[in-house]
């Protein structure tokens, strides 16, 4: 009996022994798992995020708290809106639609500590007209060229918070700033209809379609002078070489073949140094008279795409007559060469012949048939 009672307490004091093994384990690997920090202090909490600008736009953006056991979460701005869940918290900002920034903050009390997220947000990007007092626009329309088509400009203000930047996205408009005013480039509109092109405008954060509308270019012919668009030519060897019989002293001794040939000649090499399809000629010896009675040495019809000469003028007076031929070749040249999509001379000359212009002595194209008339006569005397 004595025996078995020591051997049950060998046995109690080996199972003593293995539990307190047992939990000293499990103590020491559960210190492993989450040592206690030096000093026997955790590490101070803080914030993913503590300063965010943001756009005028309604949005949310995360912060994640670190090192908290717990925390609590609170703002007194009602513009912005708060929620959690574990350790991040989502900060939802409402539509600033001033066009000042606003600033707010959000307070995170972490064990204890005040942590906050300091919060920007800007205003509403504006465009005004010409100055920070002018009315607010969201487009603007303008002619389609000055007086005499050259590029057009204008100025508008924009307002907004953050660096102010401009990009055209329309080849025809050009744009630079300075401080808040944006100035346009616009191109003439040649097209025949009217157009819109495109800016847009930032400010880092935010941007804004700025739309410009431009009406097609109706010139007014009378209010061009022909020295605004004039263009020469080049006096060839071909050409003087044509010239050259109207020179001579024996012109009123030439034969009417001879004459009519010349006069072929020169036109055919006036035609060439323009760059132009001679247009269908008659050569005839009756008299013709412009509306006014006075008798004329040629005429060109626009609207038959014809050329008619007499050609006893070049007997009467040669150099007067070369010179009414280049006027005249200069109405076919001004027809030949208009088109929509050129330069201001070329749309002038479409919108011309569109319009039938020709026939007033008033109008531009009939200026500048004289204007090229007296330049080519210049050159030939000299």
């Amino acid at each position: 009996m004595k025996g078995n009672s020591l051997l049950k307490r060998g046995l109690t004091v080996l199972c003593l022994t293995l539990m307190l093994g047992l939990v000293f384990f499990c103590v020491t690997q559960s210190a492993l798992a989450k040592p206690v920090p030096i000093g026997g202090e955790l590490p101070d909490p803080y914030l993913s995020v503590t300063r965010k600008t943001i756009g005028c736009k309604a949005q949310s953006f995360t912060v994640t708290v670190k090192n908290a056991t717990s925390y609590a979460i609170s703002t007194e701005y009602t513009w912005i809106k708060l929620s959690r869940s574990g350790n991040t918290i989502t900060i939802n900002v409402t539509a600033n639609t001033s066009n000042s920034y606003r600033e707010g903050k959000v307070r995170v009390v972490a064990n204890g500590k005040s942590l906050y997220v300091n919060i920007t947000q800007y205003g509403t990007i504006i465009v005004k007209k010409d100055s920070s007092t002018g009315a607010v626009i969201s487009s603007l329309s303008l002619a389609g060229a000055t007086r005499k088509g050259a590029t057009l400009s204008s100025k508008i203000y924009v307002s907004c918070n953050g660096t102010l930047k401009v990009n055209s996205i329309s080849s025809w408009i050009t744009v630079s700033v300075s401080s808040r005013t944006v100035t346009l480039k616009v191109a003439p509109n040649f097209s025949g209809s009217s157009r819109r092109g495109a800016l847009v405008i930032s400010n880092g954060y935010d941007s804004v379609t700025f739309y410009v509308y431009q009406d097609p270019f109706s010139p007014a012919l009378s209010d061009f002078s022909c020295t605004d668009t004039f263009t020469s030519i080049e006096i060839t060897k071909k050409l003087k070489d044509a010239i050259s019989p109207f020179k001579s002293s024996n012109v009123s001794g030439y034969s009417t073949a001879d004459l009519k040939k010349y006069t072929k000649d020169l036109a055919q090499a006036i035609a060439d140094a323009m760059y132009i399809v001679l247009p269908p000629m008659e050569i005839t010896a009756q008299d013709q008279y412009n509306p006014s009675g006075q008798r004329v040495f040629g005429s060109y019809d626009p609207l038959g795409k014809k050329l008619t000469v007499d050609y006893k003028c070049f007997r009467e007076d040669p150099m007067t007559a070369v010179a009414t031929m280049a006027h005249e070749l200069r109405h076919a040249w001004q027809q030949q060469h208009g088109r929509t999509n050129g330069t201001l001379l070329q749309y002038l000359l479409y919108y011309a012949d569109k319009k039938r212009l020709y026939e007033s002595t008033t109008e531009f194209f009939e200026n500048d048939a004289y204007y090229f008339q007296n330049w080519f006569y210049n050159q030939i005397i000299n």
